[in-house]
């Protein structure tokens, strides 16, 4: 299929790159500049080895830092649908939603990754294996997904997973996923105050601006096993979106 799309061509093992290439639509970085990425991400996330394998941590991969660290892209994971209770975390149908709204996600399955581009209304495959087609995605299937959130989509996210931490309790073995996605998120766009009168507003930003702290601070906490003190950084986190969500 002849669509003057982009592709790159497999090379040995370097799919999680070839996806990057096709998401910009030309080689934009090349196997001396990933592994150098890789290098830099498994020096912040300790255990990783990004270079042999696709290892997760924080909700992200190799992948994700990739697409943070060129375009500023927020990630968001959907992990493959065959560990027990990987996706126990997630309102499906919410997701199902999010993906038929995005311009653009990654797919992937154990051994490999390719890219999902909405071209003229259409979803077209594009693989390094299989070079590209016309797919018709309508829904998740079993495999894993990074969806690309921008624009609306990701204030739209942002607000869901803020209402989402308000409303479940510290001991949930799932909140702290969403306090990843939610720095990440909230990473992504300028919280910046108003010049204008605008009182409730600029609170709002200010309180967005606290929490974003908080999360990342709970982040280098958890990083470097601070147990107690994560834990402490967890109650400030949640009493900082119950001010936000009542003011």
């Amino acid at each position: 299929m002849n669509l003057n799309i982009f592709c790159e061509n497999q090379r040995g093992s370097m799919c999680r790159m070839h996806s990057i290439n096709n998401y910009f639509g030309k080689p934009i970085i090349n196997e001396t500049k990933f592994i150098g990425y890789c290098r830099d991400y498994d020096n912040i996330i300790t255990g990783l080895n990004s270079i042999d394998m696709d290892g997760f941590a924080e909700g992200r991969s190799i992948v994700s830092y990739i697409m943070d660290i060129i375009f500023k892209k927020f990630l968001l994971l959907i992990p493959i649908n065959s560990y027990k209770q990987s996706r126990s975390h997630l309102n499906i149908s919410h997701y199902n939603e999010l993906l038929k709204k995005c311009k653009c996600f990654f797919e992937f399955n154990k051994t490999h990754i390719w890219l999902n581009k909405k071209i003229n209304n259409k979803f077209y495959k594009i693989d390094s294996l299989s070079g590209v087609n016309e797919t018709n995605v309508k829904n998740l299937n079993e495999n894993g997904y990074f969806l690309v959130l921008e624009n609306s989509n990701l204030y739209e996210e942002i607000n869901y997973t803020i209402n989402l931490i308000n409303n479940i309790d510290l001991d949930n073995i799932n909140i702290e996923i969403y306090f990843y996605n939610l720095y990440f998120m909230l990473d992504k766009i300028k919280l910046k105050t108003s010049n204008k009168n605008d009182v409730i507003f600029n609170e709002k930003i200010i309180q967005l601006r606290q929490l974003k702290d908080a999360l990342l601070n709970f982040i280098l906490l958890k990083r470097k096993n601070k147990f107690y003190n994560y834990n402490q950084e967890k109650i400030t986190i949640k009493n900082i979106i119950k001010f936000f969500m009542k003011f």
